[in-house]
């Protein structure tokens, strides 16, 4: 539901983009919030955290 949501938004700000990429990564869908990662026009400091926090909690690290 929040995906067709967001696919739908006629602008997507940097805030929208994080809050789909934590979701995904909370729910270990670690692919997914790479791809939105990488399609994000603006990455900032948040959307960078998430992703590092992202790859933390679910064993992405080394």
């Amino acid at each position: 539901m929040s995906r067709k949501l967001f696919d739908e938004m006629p602008e997507r700000s940097v805030v929208s983009w994080t809050i789909m990429i934590n979701g995904y990564l909370q729910f270990g869908r670690i692919e997914v919030a790479e791809c939105l990662f990488r399609e994000m026009p603006m990455r900032d400091v948040a959307a960078w955290n998430s992703m590092i926090y992202g790859y933390f909690c679910n064993g992405r690290v080394d």
